[in-house]
């Protein structure tokens, strides 16, 4: 009885929500699922630090600052307008995520970030057609997180060197949280795949990292494009 009300209450919320609002959730929701991905499995940083999406600064100064993962994807739909501020508002107001505004470092310049709740996942995959509810995955079964990855591949390419964990992202327009990346070179070197400097801050990789087969790993997915200045 319990879960009839939970689907049925879920539906109904779906079903209130207008063609933007689903829109813009369902963005959310994407990328709510690539840091799940990118952020899974062993070394991985808490939920808590990653869960929170960035839209961007301000639309008045836009063209002055960058556009987040979540408006650059909703610009390519072409929904980036004066009514996203209300359309995240009105999503917030059913309970379906939070938002947060934090200071980027210019002035008192704030850029806009997104959490979505449970629920808001659960409407969002109703909208998309899944399951209300994910399937659960035994934690000791995950694969290492896109992002653990990432840094142990950067560190085969240079393997004499101590390198900053967040190497493999310079020059690219989209990128994680510094100290979720941080975090998780850590956890690399606490089960031996890194070795960390003094001040736990540079990593190189260890004889255990040299031999995890990157391209041969479930989550191992190569960057789509070159970064900034590299080759094509």
């Amino acid at each position: 009885m319990a879960q009839e009300k939970l689907i049925t209450r879920i539906t109904e919320i779906a079903e209130s929500l207008n063609e933007r609002q689903r829109a813009y959730l369902v963005v959310a929701y994407d990328e709510d699922q690539r840091a799940e991905q990118a952020n899974s499995g062993p070394g991985s940083a808490p939920a808590s630090q990653w869960r929170w999406l960035e839209y961007g600064p301000d639309g008045r100064v836009r063209r002055m600052t960058y556009d987040g993962p979540l408006r650059y994807a909703l610009a390519e739909m072409k929904l980036v307008g004066h009514g996203a501020g209300s359309t995240w508002h009105s999503l917030e107001s059913r309970g379906l995520l939070n938002t947060d505004h934090r200071l980027i470092g210019l002035g008192d310049l704030m850029s806009l970030y997104v959490r979505l709740t449970t629920d808001g996942r659960r409407v969002a995959r109703v909208l998309k057609g899944l399951p209300m509810q994910k399937p659960k995955i035994d934690p000791a079964s995950k694969p290492m997180s896109l992002t653990a990855l990432r840094i142990l591949y950067q560190g085969q390419q240079q393997p004499n060197e101590f390198l900053d964990p967040f190497e493999p992202w310079i020059g690219r327009s989209y990128y994680p949280p510094l100290l979720v990346v941080l975090g998780i070179a850590r956890g690399l070197a606490n089960r031996g795949l890194l070795v960390a400097d003094k001040r736990k801050l540079s990593f190189k990789i260890s004889a255990a990292g040299q031999a995890v087969d990157i391209e041969g790993a479930e989550n191992w997915q190569p960057f789509l494009r070159p970064a900034y200045g590299e080759p094509d």
